[in-house]
Parts: C-alpha cells; sequence; structure tokens
C-alpha cells in the first residue's frame, strides 16, 4: 500500500508538470462525457415526448379490432365485446381501456364541409386513456355516453367557420349501406399540439354514433394501456391466443413511425458515444506518448537504478487513470447538472411546430438516468486506460542504456 501510495503521488506530480498539456486533455475528457450524457438525457426525453404524444392520441398500449377492420376501416368490419374479452381487460393489469365506434365521415357546417374521422367514445373512460378530456380549449368535455353533443378541434372548427353553440351536421355510412346523417350542436372545441389532430378528428358519445350507424352495441374497437410496459408483449401475446378471431396489435404495430423514431434516439445515442470517445482518445493517446518521450531519459535512469519495467507501466498507467478519472467526474457532474436545470421543462418554442411534425410535444422533460450516466462514466473510463496501455507499454519496454545517452 505504501508502494502504491509512492506511486499515486508521483503520477498526480507529473499530470502537472506540463500543465497546460493536462488542463486541455483535462477539458476533452469533460465536455466529451458532459456532452454524452447531456445528448443521451435529450435523446431521450425527445424520443419519450414522441412516444407519450402517440400513446395519448388515440393509440394506447394496444388495440382490438376486428380482422379487415386496420385495411377498410369502414361500418361493415365491427364487432361486440364479449364478457371473456371485457374479463381480460378488466385484469390488475390494465391501467384504462376503452370502447370506441371509428368511421370516416363528413362533417358540414353552414358555411364549409370537410372529410373527418368520427369518433364515439365512452366519455369517462376515455378520461385515463387518451387527450381528449385534457384538451378543452373551449366548452367543456362530454358528460355522459349518449349525450348528443360534438367536440371539434380548433382548427376544424376555423376552416368551417364555426363555434361553440353552433349546430352542424355529419354524414356517413350507416349499417345496412344507407347515407346516415344528423346534427349536432358543437359543446366543446379542443387543441392540441398536433394540428393535424384538430383537423382529423371530431368525438361524439358512443352511444350517438351506435344510433347514428345502427349499430346496436357493436363497436369498431378497443384501445388499452398498462400500468408497466414491460408486460405488453406478454399481454398481447395472451390476448391474441385466446381471441383468435380478433386482431390485435401493440403500439409499435399501430405506430411504426415512432418505433423508428426511439429506434433512432438509441442509435444517435450509440453513435455519438463512439465519436466522442474515439476523439477523446486521441487526446489522451496524444498527451500520454508525448509525456512518454520527454520522459523517455528519466524512465531510463529509473530501470537503471533497479525498478521493474512493470513499475514504470503501473506508473504511467496511474497517470492515465487519475487523468481520465477527474475528466470524467467533472463530465459526469457538469451532466446532471444540466439535465437538473432543464427538469421541470425545455420549451421548444419556435421549433416546437417543427417537432410537432415529428410527433414530438412542445416541452420535452430530461431525466436523470442513473444506469446511463453510469454506463456512460465506466465506458470512457475502461476504454481510456485500455487506450493507454500503449504509451505505457512504450514507456516500460526502452532499454536503460539507449534512452540515458539519447541526446535531445
Amino acid at each position: 500500500m505504501n508502494r502504491l501510495g509512492l506511486f499515486m503521488a508521483l503520477a498526480w506530480r507529473n499530470l502537472w508538470r506540463n500543465y497546460r498539456r493536462t488542463l486541455i486533455t483535462f477539458a476533452s475528457i469533460t465536455v466529451g462525457v458532459w456532452s454524452m450524457i447531456s445528448l443521451a438525457a435529450f435523446m431521450d426525453a425527445w424520443a419519450m415526448s414522441t412516444f407519450n404524444a402517440s400513446i395519448k392520441t388515440l393509440t394506447g398500449h394496444g388495440q382490438i379490432h376486428s380482422k379487415k377492420y386496420l385495411d377498410d376501416p369502414s361500418v361493415e368490419h365491427r364487432f361486440l365485446v364479449s364478457a371473456a374479452l371485457k374479463k381480460h381487460l378488466n385484469n390488475r393489469d390494465v391501467s384504462a381501456w376503452a370502447s370506441r365506434v371509428r368511421v370516416p365521415a363528413i362533417v358540414q357546417s353552414e358555411r364549409e364541409t370537410a372529410p373527418i374521422t368520427l369518433l364515439g367514445i365512452e366519455a369517462e373512460k376515455e378520461k385515463g386513456l387518451s387527450f381528449i378530456a385534457d384538451s378543452i380549449h373551449e366548452g367543456r368535455y362530454l358528460k355522459n355516453n349518449n349525450e348528443p353533443g360534438i367536440l371539434l378541434g380548433n382548427k376544424l372548427a376555423e376552416r368551417l367557420h364555426t363555434r361553440l353553440h353552433k349546430r352542424v351536421v355529419i354524414l356517413t355510412q350507416a349499417a345496412d349501406g344507407s347515407i346516415a346523417e344528423r346534427g349536432f350542436r358543437v359543446i366543446g372545441i379542443f387543441r392540441t399540439e398536433q394540428q393535424q389532430t384538430e383537423t382529423q378528428f371530431v368525438f361524439i358519445s358512443i352511444g350517438q354514433a351506435q344510433s347514428l350507424l345502427q349499430i346496436q352495441q357493436d363497436i369498431s374497437e378497443i384501445a388499452f394501456t398498462l400500468h408497466l410496459l414491460d408486460k405488453l408483449p406478454a399481454f398481447i401475446h395472451q390476448l391474441k391466443k385466446t381471441f383468435t378471431q380478433l386482431d390485435i396489435k401493440s403500439w409499435d404495430e399501430l405506430e411504426p413511425f415512432t418505433k423508428a423514431i426511439l429506434d433512432m434516439s438509441t442509435g444517435t445515442i450509440a453513435l455519438w458515444t463512439v465519436i466522442m470517445f474515439i476523439l477523446i482518445a486521441f487526446g489522451l493517446l496524444n498527451t500520454l506518448l508525448m509525456a512518454v518521450f520527454e520522459r523517455s531519459r528519466e524512465f531510463g535512469l529509473f530501470q537503471a537504478l533497479g525498478m521493474q519495467p512493470k513499475y514504470i507501466l503501473l506508473q504511467v498507467l496511474l497517470e492515465s487513470l487519475l487523468l481520465i478519472g477527474l475528466g470524467v467526474i467533472a463530465g459526469v457532474i457538469s451532466g446532471i447538472l444540466t439535465i437538473m436545470y432543464f427538469h421541470q421543462g425545455l420549451d421548444l418554442g419556435i421549433l416546437a411546430e417543427g417537432a410537432a411534425l415529428f410527433g414530438a410535444g412542445r416541452i420535452m422533460y430530461p431525466q436523470l438516468n442513473p444506469f446511463q450516466i453510469t454506463s456512460i462514466a465506466l465506458f470512457v473510463w475502461l476504454m481510456g486506460i485500455i487506450s493507454s496501455l500503449y504509451p505505457a507499454w512504450l514507456a516500460a519496454r526502452e532499454v536503460p542504456v539507449a534512452t540515458i545517452n539519447k541526446s535531445y
């Protein structure tokens, strides 16, 4: 232990023999680790913002349809919720689920007409499942499953030149193939960060939708969310095994674009980590090689006085360990402080509209991920030590007589 303490003291003093080079290398390691941790947190926040927006925009963690509905989302492809299916959806793993009637339709105001997707929803159940109840900008939400009102998106209301308490007409195809038409009074106007959602969907109570389409208690889809997303694959598998006559899909099958963004986020973090490590490794390697070159006569003298090559190797490795360790610690602290500073949310401001095109929300919430931070720190530290093996080996293999007689 005394010998190790001596080598640690020597390594610390040797680092500051050329303090400018040490500080530059230290700064590069710090900035590299800081950028890895910060980028990882912000990429995760962006990915989670996209994921949450997708889940809340009617997708849920999974959906259930009749076999042909996704290929042809018409009133013809509907099903009745059985008692057995309700039992599966009411288990403790499911946090929320709701039945819906979803069909293409046309909405007509006094002045304009627009194609839309009509959704009949269960008012209370949708509160814990989708964005609708929390996004009412004017008016109010549906009170029950048979209320004769309608909810329009803000952009759609502007396009139709209509407003709260005005009357609009919904036209769609009924179950018997005839044209179903009914007037609804606008009781609420909702607003979301995704403008396409505001123009695409209108909402009425599920009872009114079933009555309009003449489908009794049949529905178009069921959306659900689980308490733990990790249990989704097993839950989907069990549903598919039990209800073979239905089409059951998870969110990543329904929203492949969102899945691609999550995969891209993971890939970007990995790529940036590799790039920054290569830059750090070259800087560290250059610093240690220069130090070994400048001190070759010193190492030769140590060997001539009886120091074994393994101790010279140890000393150079300790210098590398100290330099990398300090840089990693400073980088980790800087990254944690950066994430904590934006913990309450980063408002994208003028970039929010562009982010919405990728399904992301206006505000991102970077979170501390201890496992991710520890993994990055250990990766940089261990790979840095490995990178320093070559300079240490060069120092240890110097021949004492040749190095002492070198002229500079």
